[in-house]
Parts: C-alpha cells; structure tokens; sequence
C-alpha cells in the first residue's frame, strides 16, 4: 500500500532502470531524475507506472512524442497524365 505521508511526484518520461532494492532512474523533459531507494511497484499499467521509494511516491506516464501532438493533414495527390 502507497504511503500517503510521503511526497506524490507526478512526471512524464521514460523509465530506464526500475527494480526494488534499487535506485529507479527516469529520463524526462526536466532531464534524468534518478530517485532513492524504490521500495514497491504498486501499480504498473499500460499508460503508467506508480512506484514508492523511500521518499516518495512517482507515479510515470509515458512522455507524449511531439509528433502525436500534431492534428493529422490529409493531402490530395492526383495523377495527371
């Protein structure tokens, strides 16, 4: 069970190293966090990750790519001969 006493750190990144027992280290767009001691991984789902640390609680969705903000442009192509 999550902790409530302890800080919530909500972000979006790429998780790179996650293991209990184990500094987790995330990439995201303030750079690369690298938290303490991870304690549980309560909550791994497909569009994020909360996990405890001794300090506190990360919850980590995945970081949107540039690319998938942009509205999607129809463009006619027509084969003149």
């Amino acid at each position: 069970m999550l902790s409530r006493e302890k800080k919530r750190v909500f972000l979006q990144g790429k998780i790179l190293s996650l293991k209990v027992g184990e500094c987790a280290i995330i990439s995201s767009s303030q750079g690369t966090i690298r938290t303490s001691t991870v304690a549980a991984v309560e909550y791994p789902a497909s569009n994020f990750i909360m996990f405890e640390t001794r300090n506190s609680v990360y919850c980590v969705a995945p970081a949107r790519h540039p690319m998938s903000m942009m509205s999607p442009t129809l463009v006619n192509y027509s084969m003149a001969a």
